[in-house]
């Protein structure tokens, strides 16, 4: 896991002249909108998943303190953020193949 801590800083001389007085850098826009997650935790969660055959509830004992849902959730936004289009793209080639398992 990545700790990702942005500051943010007060000018009080810019205070007293009424100028912006707190400066901060700017944040990464996040991979699911709303979250914390990341792109890498959220494809190790999935290769976890399905890779590795491992349930959720493995990365509890593992010390991974989210919960099922939360690492769910993760997973089926991302599936459908990320994985859909590909499966969406493939599916409508297949559909405009002349032939389909032909041996």
């Amino acid at each position: 896991m990545r700790k990702i801590i942005h500051s943010a800083y007060e000018c009080p001389a810019f205070k007293r002249e009424g100028a912006d007085a707190i400066v901060k850098a700017p944040t990464p826009a996040p991979v699911i909108p709303r979250s914390l997650a990341s792109a890498s935790s959220v494809a190790w969660l999935m290769h976890q998943k399905f890779e590795l055959s491992l349930p959720f509830i493995v990365k509890r004992k593992n010390g991974i303190v989210l919960s099922r849902a939360t690492t769910a959730n993760w997973v089926i936004t991302g599936s459908n953020l990320w994985l859909k289009p590909i499966y969406d793209l493939l599916h409508k080639q297949l559909l405009t193949s002349r032939a389909i398992h032909v041996d």
